[in-house]
């Protein structure tokens, strides 16, 4: 399968890594550039795949370049810009998302560290298909863990870059097979949680 990834950090180095046997991997859309090393861009550079770092994702001129690598499938794993119609459109199967919370009750950012901030026992990873709105498309694939006591936000991200680039092969050998079974969210569930600062996460012990 020819295959479109947009990646960040951890999670997008792992997906890349799992796809890198089996799939053409057509392209790499990294965070825009900034000061700062990208250390996921850099290990793409180092398999020298195509690397993108645009300041829009759906820049109109920026999509005219991804469709003419034809991808079957976008692959969004922590990249950090919404997508929106005219880039979910470009690939044949169009994109899908790893989304590290229980949906819809988990929709927005962070959730693994709200799911710690709420004192939750078990958290969820889930892969969906990208629609026009935020966290909304069906769910094509989910996969539950228990929280423990001491755990804190590195073992949670350990627990979802271990097993992410699993699920996300077993829903492409289903998208190859024809054999998905896509679960439409309950919005009477539904939830949305901000981007988490520091200050989310202090425990007042009086």
């Amino acid at each position: 399968m020819k295959v479109l990834i947009a990646g960040n950090k951890d999670r997008g180095l792992a997906s890349l890594m799992s796809l890198r046997v089996g799939n053409d991997i057509v392209g790499i859309i990294g965070n825009k550039v900034t000061s700062s090393i990208n250390h996921f861009v850099e290990e793409a550079k180092k398999l020298e795949y195509e690397i993108f770092q645009p300041q829009d994702v759906n820049d109109k001129s920026f999509i005219t370049i991804i469709k003419a690598l034809a991808p079957d499938i976008i692959i969004l794993s922590g990249y950090a810009q919404i997508v929106k119609k005219d880039f979910i459109a470009i690939a044949k199967y169009g994109c899908i998302n790893l989304h590290g919370g229980k949906l819809p009750q988990y929709r927005g950012s962070s959730p693994m560290n709200w799911a710690l901030i709420n004192g939750d026992n078990f958290f969820t990873l889930s892969i969906i298909q990208l629609d026009e709105s935020i966290d909304t498309g069906d769910v094509l694939l989910e996969q539950t863990f228990p929280i423990n006591a001491t755990d804190t936000i590195s073992e949670l991200h350990e627990i979802a870059n271990k097993y992410f680039p699993q699920l996300l092969i077993k829903v492409l050998n289903q998208i190859e097979k024809k054999a998905l079974k896509p679960k439409a969210q309950d919005i009477e569930l539904d939830s949305y949680y901000p981007l988490r600062f520091p200050e989310d996460g202090l425990i007042f012990f009086d």
